[in-house]
């Protein structure tokens, strides 16, 4: 149900789903580049991903990156902070660690 309410409020006020941050996320668009494009604002944009558990306030980008230098595969680090596969990966797209060539 949190779900669903979720999807309406972004939907409805924003015009963007949690499958078309994931989407753009994916290839490489980062919370003010979401923005732009869903025509709204940063915060809004950050506080969608908190809220679809795409960036989790209670992991720092810090966690991810010292585990990820250490040579830890995404989907450990994932399992050891208790996160999305996606959060990771978008930790480290925050951070530029990792990049995604846009076609």
């Amino acid at each position: 149900m949190k779900q669903n309410n979720l999807n309406e409020k972004y939907r409805g006020v924003n015009n963007f789903t949690p499958d078309e941050l994931v989407y753009y996320l994916k290839k490489g668009y980062n919370a003010s580049d979401l923005a732009k494009l869903f025509k709204t604002t940063t915060n809004v944009i950050e506080k969608a991903l908190v809220e679809y558990e795409i960036d989790p306030p209670h992991v720092t980008t810090k966690e991810v990156l010292d585990l990820y230098r250490a040579g830890t595969p995404t989907a450990v680090i994932a399992d050891k902070l208790n996160i999305t596969p996606l959060a990771v990966f978008y930790k480290l797209v925050k951070s530029r660690k990792v990049s995604i060539k846009q076609k």
